[in-house]
């Protein structure tokens, strides 16, 4: 479905989806994993612009094993408040 998101930040019992990654300055590397010598790391970064979440997500891609993608997601609190976080949701298919 456009414009969903298959995974959330919990914080009070509401569902944070709304981050915007900022695909013009994605970071790409050399993987830095144990599956291989050659492959690709690409790590993005965005916020979400109503709280001070950021968010980061790694993909990491291996010459080795082309049918294979390994992802991370990790949230951080960018503020000088306290922020709750209840859960994290993942891999979230409805």
């Amino acid at each position: 479905m456009p414009g969903s998101h298959a995974d959330a930040l919990v914080s009070n019992g509401k569902e944070i989806r709304d981050f915007v990654l900022d695909l013009a300055h994605a970071r790409v590397s050399e993987a830095s994993g144990r599956l291989g010598a050659r492959g690709k790391r690409i790590e993005l970064s965005g916020r979400v612009f109503s709280a001070s979440y950021e968010k980061t997500v790694i993909v990491e891609a291996y010459d080795d094993f082309p049918n294979l993608a390994l992802a991370s997601t990790s949230y951080k609190n960018s503020g000088k408040a306290g922020i709750p976080i209840d859960s994290v949701i993942t891999n979230n298919s409805s």
